[in-house]
C-alpha cells in the first residue's frame, strides 16, 4: 500500500523551515549487530504494505496529474541505493521503474527497527545530499533523474517474522513543477531552458537527517535545460500549447524546503523565424514544504498583435475576412492555395479620389500632414530588441515616435516646414529625391539615445501583404513596417499615403496601391 504525499496545487511558492539534526540522532540510526560469522545480509523492501496504514509511495521518480487532487506516485529508478548510519548500502534489484524494489544489505540486523537513508542516486555517504544547481530534463513530464538531483529521504524500516524488514520513504526535498502554455497559438516555439532564482539559497550540499534537510545550502540559483540536442526534443520542448498539458512541457525540478520568492525565467526561440527571447515570472515568498510537488502554470504572452490588423484601404474587413484559416504565417512564402481576386471583394477598400478621405477602417488613421509631423519632428527611433507575436509567431524590429502631445507645434491642418495641407494640396508630389514617389525620408534614431520613452509610442515592423488577381503573400514582416493614412495622393487616382520604416534605419513618407496594410490611430 502506498503512502499519500501532499501536492499543493497552486501558482504560488509554499514552503517550510528546515529542522537542526543533532548528533544523538544521528547515533541512533546505527542498529545493533549479530555477531554470527555467517551473516548474509539483510533484505529490505520498499514500497509494500505495512500493518493497515494507508496509501505511501516509494522513491525516485514520481507521477502526478493536474490538477486532479493531492495524490502523487513515486516509483524506484534503476540504480536507487538505500544507506544506513554505519555505512551499509544496497542497490535496487529492479531493472525498470517499479513501484516496489528489494534491496539487500551486506550486514545482518536483528532489531524491530532499522533507520534507512536515501541520500540520492550520486551520493557517497548515507547523509550527505547535494541538490543539484545543474538540473536537465529531456523529455516533458519525465522525473526519473529527480534521484540525480537532490531527491532524497529518510523511512523506518519494520522487521518481518521472516527477518527482512519492509519500509516506505518519507521524502525531504520539495519538487516545482513547472507548466507552462501559451494563449497566443505559438506554432512553432519551444522552451530549451528554464531558470529559477531564489532570494535565498535553494541548492548545494545538506545533511540528510530524520527530520530533514539541514545545512544552509550554497546557491540561489538553479539552470534547468530541456533542450536535448538531438532527437524529438532537440530545440527543446514545445510551447504550443494553449492550455496546461503535462504531456506537451511539464518541467520539474528539485529544491530545498523553505520560504522562499522564487524568480523564474523561460528561455524560449520560435524556429521558423529563429527569434528568441525571455519571459519573467515573479513569486512571493512562501512556504515549500518537504514531501510536496508545486504546480506553477505560466501563460507566456509576449506582446501579441491581431492577425486581423491588415485591411486593403478604408475597406469594411480585414483581408482575410470570412478566410481566417488561409492566412499566410510565415514571411516571404506565398499561399498554398491560389484564389481569385473575386474571394477577396469584400474586404475591398472603399474607391475614391484626391481630395477624398479614408472612411471604415482608415477613417481615425493619421493625415497626410500628420505622417510628416511624426517623420520630421517625432525623433523616429529604431528598436530591434522588443519582442512580439503575431499568427503564431515570434517577431521583433519596430518604431518608436513621439507622442503627438509631445512634438511642439504638431497640427493636423497644416504640414511642418511648409505649412502646407497635404490634405487638400493638389500639388503634384513628382518623382524629386531619387526615391521614387517618396515624399520625404530621413535616418532613424537609435533607441537608446532617446531620453525618455515613456513619451514615445510603439509600432511594430508588420510588414506588409501585396494583394494582385493571382496571389497574395506577406512580405517583410519583423524587417519593414507599412502603416495607412486617411489621404489620397494627389499623384494618381488610387494611390494613398503611407507610412514606411525598416531595419535599415530609413522612415519615409510615400504612397502605395494595391497592398494591404495595418491601421493605427495618431497617438
Amino acid at each position: 500500500m502506498k503512502k499519500s504525499i501532499l501536492c499543493v496545487f497552486a501558482m504560488v511558492a509554499l514552503f517550510a523551515g528546515c529542522v537542526n539534526n543533532t548528533a544523538d540522532e544521528e547515533k541512533e540510526t546505527k542498529e545493533p549487530k549479530e555477531e554470527s560469522s555467517t551473516q548474509q545480509g539483510t533484505t529490505f523492501i520498499g514500497g509494500i504494505a505495512i500493518k493497515s496504514t494507508t496509501t505511501s509511495t516509494t522513491r525516485t521518480s514520481l507521477s502526478m496529474v493536474y490538477p486532479g487532487g493531492t495524490q502523487v506516485d513515486y516509483f524506484w529508478e534503476k540504480g536507487d541505493k538505500i544507506w544506513t548510519a554505519d555505512g551499509a548500502n544496497g542497490e535496487a534489484q529492479i531493472t525498470t521503474k517499479s513501484a516496489t524494489a528489494k534491496f539487500m544489505l551486506s550486514q545482518r540486523y536483528n532489531t524491530p527497527t532499522v533507520t534507512l537513508y536515501y541520500p540520492g542516486k550520486l551520493a557517497t555517504s548515507y547523509n550527505n545530499v547535494t541538490i543539484a544547481t545543474q538540473q536537465n530534463q529531456y523529455e516533458p513530464n519525465t522525473t526519473d533523474k529527480l534521484g540525480d538531483y537532490g531527491d532524497c529521504g529518510t523511512a523506518t524500516a519494520q522487521r518481518q517474522p521472516d527477518n527482512s524488514y519492509t519500509f516506505n520513504l518519507d521524502h525531504k526535498a520539495a519538487y516545482l513543477c513547472l507548466l507552462p502554455y501559451s494563449s497566443y497559438k505559438l506554432t512553432s516555439a519551444y522552451i530549451s531552458q528554464v531558470k529559477i532564482t531564489a532570494d535565498n539559497n535553494i541548492a548545494g550540499t545538506y545533511t540528510l537527517t530524520k527530520t530533514g534537510l539541514t545545512g544552509n545550502g550554497s546557491s540561489n540559483t538553479i539552470m534547468l535545460t530541456t533542450k536535448a540536442g538531438s532527437g524529438t526534443y532537440a530545440n527543446g520542448f514545445p510551447l504550443t500549447n494553449t492550455d496546461v498539458s503535462q504531456n506537451t512541457n511539464a518541467i520539474y525540478a528539485v529544491i530545498a524546503p523553505g520560504t522562499h520568492a522564487l524568480t523564474i525565467e523561460y528561455s524560449y526561440k520560435d524556429n521558423i523565424t529563429n527569434i528568441e527571447t525571455t519571459v519573467t515570472k515573479m513569486i512571493a515568498s512562501q512556504n515549500y514544504l518537504e514531501n510536496t510537488v508545486y504546480p506553477i502554470l505560466n501563460d507566456i504572452k509576449p506582446k501579441n498583435y491581431s492577425s486581423d490588423g491588415y485591411f486593403n484601404w478604408s475597406a469594411k474587413e480585414h483581408l482575410w475576412a470570412g478566410r481566417e484559416e488561409d492566412r499566410l504565417t510565415i514571411n516571404g512564402t506565398e499561399l498554398n492555395k491560389t484564389y481569385p481576386f473575386a474571394v477577396f471583394k469584400r474586404s475591398m477598400g472603399v474607391g475614391g479620389f484626391f481630395p477624398q478621405s479614408g472612411t471604415n477602417s482608415c477613417q481615425n488613421c493619421p493625415n497626410a500632414n500628420e505622417l510628416l509631423w511624426y517623420v520630421k519632428r517625432g525623433e523616429p527611433r529604431w528598436d530591434d530588441n522588443i519582442v512580439w507575436a503575431v499568427m503564431g509567431h515570434l517577431y521583433k524590429g519596430g518604431l518608436w515616435l513621439k507622442k503627438k502631445n509631445n512634438i511642439a507645434g504638431y497640427n493636423p491642418s497644416a504640414a511642418p516646414d511648409d505649412g502646407k495641407d497635404y490634405t487638400t494640396d493638389d500639388l503634384n508630389v513628382g518623382l524629386g529625391g531619387g526615391h521614387g514617389w517618396f515624399r520625404y525620408e530621413t535616418t532613424l534614431k537609435s533607441v537608446s539615445s532617446a531620453d525618455n520613452l515613456n513619451d514615445y509610442f510603439y509600432l511594430p515592423a508588420l510588414g506588409i501583404y501585396y494583394v494582385d488577381p493571382s496571389r497574395i503573400t506577406l512580405e517583410d514582416i519583423g524587417i519593414a513596417g507599412n502603416y495607412w493614412s486617411k489621404t489620397f495622393s494627389p499623384w494618381s487616382n488610387g494611390f494613398i499615403y503611407n507610412l514606411h520604416f525598416d531595419r535599415n534605419k530609413k522612415i519615409w513618407v510615400g504612397i502605395t496601391i494595391s497592398c494591404a496594410l495595418p491601421i493605427w490611430t495618431a497617438q
